[in-house]
């Protein structure tokens, strides 16, 4: 699947415009920026986008994210932020580039002991 098919399943059935919210580095998609979306899930295929390093998906109505964000090997920033998540996947633990993890404003009832 294409960067643009992930691009066109997120906007799926959600308001806003498009323009200004994909940053690319050298023509590769690095960043999505999709806060205030109001977006319900993130497809699967959101794994797919290899060289994401900056997903923002903070103020949205997301109640669970896909184990594929695991794949995303280069990601650095990951703002979830102000979402209705109760629990995070453990895959992402496997992203060792993560630099920030925002999230703050869920609704958590604890957080996994790997966050300390």
């Amino acid at each position: 699947m294409s960067e643009q098919d992930v691009i066109a399943l997120l906007l799926k059935n959600n308001a806003g415009p498009v323009e200004g919210r994909c940053t690319y580095t050298n023509g590769v998609l690095t960043g999505i920026s999709l806060a205030h979306f109001y977006l319900e899930e993130l497809p699967s295929e959101i794994g797919e986008v290899e060289y994401l390093e900056e997903l923002n998906v903070y103020h949205n109505h997301l109640t669970h994210l896909p184990p594929e964000l695991g794949q995303l090997n280069h990601l650095q920033v990951l703002n979830v932020a102000n979402n209705r998540l109760t629990h995070l996947p453990s895959e992402l633990w496997r992203l060792t580039n993560l630099k920030q993890l925002m999230l703050d404003a869920n609704q958590f009832a604890r957080l996994p002991p790997e966050i300390g």
